[in-house]
């Protein structure tokens, strides 16, 4: 009799992370408002708004994932590098070469065997500097979300993955190739990693 008292408010947390959300306003339309998530209520479905889905910024309009880059400034230091390259959540792989760049400047000051609050010196400062200037560039990167374009029959799809590596980096980058009925031939981005 416990299990289930305590088993109730554990199912209605449960559920309140497994609510539906759609783009599709045939879908929205099937689906009860206790079921819909609460970013979907209200919405006008001519103009859907971008939502964070599993960490990834969903735009609805688009049909695209979306990266969304605001650092919050630290100290010039190793703790500092490393926490504000940490705040870039990129699950998908998408921005991983602009990221490596900073990796490799925490590699280069952890080799020295630095303390972690020791200030750095003026070349990693400027090549830190560097790489914060570009930050808003991946503010424009965007990826759809659908490796099929509707209402296409397909004849095949292939998963195309490159590789590369050298004495300090390795790189990954994967993608759909998608050959529809017609002969059109599509091709988009799966994953990453570096």
């Amino acid at each position: 009799m416990h299990w289930f008292l305590g088993f109730t408010p554990l199912r209605e947390w449960w559920l309140s992370f497994n609510q539906i959300l759609s783009n599709e306003p045939g879908v929205v339309s099937c689906v009860p408002e206790d079921d819909q998530a609460s970013t979907m209520l209200g919405l006008n479905l001519d103009n859907l708004a971008t939502t964070k889905a599993l960490g990834v910024y969903w735009n609805m309009n688009s049909d695209c994932f979306e990266v969304r880059v605001s650092i919050q400034k630290r100290p010039l230091t190793k703790r500092g590098l490393l926490l504000m390259v940490s705040q870039i959540y990129d699950v998908l792989g998408l921005v991983q070469p602009f990221i490596l760049p900073a990796r490799k400047l925490l590699q280069e000051i952890s080799r020295e065997q630095r303390d972690w609050d020791d200030p750095l010196d003026e070349s990693q400062r400027n090549a830190w500097e560097s790489w914060i200037q570009g930050l808003d560039n991946l503010n424009r990167v965007s990826v759809a979300r659908c490796f099929k374009l509707p209402y296409r029959e397909v004849q095949c799809m292939e998963l195309h993955v490159f590789c590369d590596a050298g004495m300090i980096v390795y790189g990954v980058a994967c993608y759909i190739r998608t050959v529809y009925a017609d002969g059109h031939i599509d091709c988009g981005f799966a994953a990453g990693k570096s």
